[in-house]
């Protein structure tokens, strides 16, 4: 096979040998790339590459992982760049988990005021920031683990939802 036919190769999950036994979006990178066989191919940031795998093994097909992340594909290579810019990527990435992501998955388990709180955050920027943000999003995931406890607690044992939330954690308050 030759690097003029990645196109036609399918972009697979998890981890592959060779070519030959198929690839994930990154493994698919390193052959594009002439680099070595892997799926941390030199040419790609760190942080992207991190984000690309954990993308690529997310999406339930074949078929529509290839139809999305190939165009990306190119777009990947050659973006390794400085510490400092990685440093900055990772600040970035971690953002859109606590104060887009995060608060979204909130408001569809109907807990607005704690996607609120996410989003209102400070921009995490450095390790400061990022400190306090994971914090918040501890105590968001709690909130959020606490109260499915309690619908599943109430479900099973007949008691209302408000009930089970004030004898588990005292309040029904965020």
């Amino acid at each position: 096979m030759t690097q003029k036919d990645w196109q036609q190769i399918p972009i697979e999950s998890g981890k592959h040998s060779s070519i030959e036994d198929g690839a994930c979006l990154l493994e698919l990178a390193s052959f594009v790339a002439g680099e070595p066989w892997s799926d941390r191919p030199q040419c790609v940031c760190q942080v992207i590459g991190a984000l690309g795998r954990r993308l690529n093994d997310s999406i339930a097909t074949d078929e529509m992982r290839t139809k999305l992340l190939r165009p990306l594909l190119p777009k990947l290579l050659n973006t390794k760049g400085s510490s400092e810019l990685t440093v900055r990527r990772a600040f970035a990435a971690a953002d859109a988990a606590v104060r887009i992501f995060a608060a979204s998955a909130l408001e569809h388990r109907k807990m607005p005021e704690w996607a609120k709180r996410l989003r209102e955050l400070p921009a995490i920027v450095d390790a400061a920031s990022a400190r306090s943000a994971r914090d918040e999003a501890r105590a968001a995931a709690a909130a959020s683990y606490a109260s499915a406890n309690a619908y599943a607690s109430a479900a099973r044992g007949g008691q209302s939802v408000q009930r089970a939330i004030t004898i588990k954690y005292g309040s029904t308050a965020v």
